[in-house]
């Protein structure tokens, strides 16, 4: 055999259907294909909408409660009970990234230690820039941001928690 001549191994593709020709019919098919292209944005973006949704999005005025040992302290003004994180409102504790490493290691075993066995019921009251649910928190005995406040790992941001 000879490279002048190759052998053909596969078969010529058929000719194209005058349905989908350029003719008159290429604006329609244009047309269609804008079409689903659109249904399918829409319809991942539907998608992804609502798995956020069921992220962390939680009502405001929702009751969320956890077991005693259940929850699980993020760093010192934010819980996780289950699958929902909870900012404390009002409060501000140090940040886990600051220089100084000790106030915040602090402010987590303070915020650790109330919680430790005990039964945390958290009311979200709304949310924060981010879209993270914020409330108020408590123990059976114990509402969790005064209490931070009088042991001072955490500052008040609203002055009706610092009790003036």
């Amino acid at each position: 055999m000879s490279l002048a001549n190759p052998r053909r191994i596969f078969r010529q593709a058929p000719r194209r259907s005058q349905r989908f020709s350029r003719g008159n019919n290429g604006l329609s098919r244009g047309v269609s294909i804008a079409l689903l292209s659109l249904l399918g944005v829409t319809f991942i973006a539907g998608g992804v909408e609502h798995s956020t949704a069921a992220i962390g999005r939680i009502p405001p005025a929702s009751l969320i409660a956890s077991l005693p040992g259940q929850t699980q302290v993020v760093d010192g003004e934010t819980l996780r009970l289950g699958d929902v994180v909870i900012h404390l409102t009002g409060i501000a504790a140090p940040a886990r990234d600051a220089q100084n490493g000790a106030p915040a290691a602090a402010a987590i075993r303070t915020l650790a230690a109330l919680v430790h066995d005990q039964r945390v019921d958290c009311r979200v009251t709304g949310a924060d820039a981010a879209g993270r649910a914020q409330g108020t928190c408590h123990t059976e005995t114990t509402d969790l941001a005064h209490a931070m406040i009088t042991a001072g790992a955490a500052q008040a941001l609203v002055p009706s928690l610092n009790g003036t």
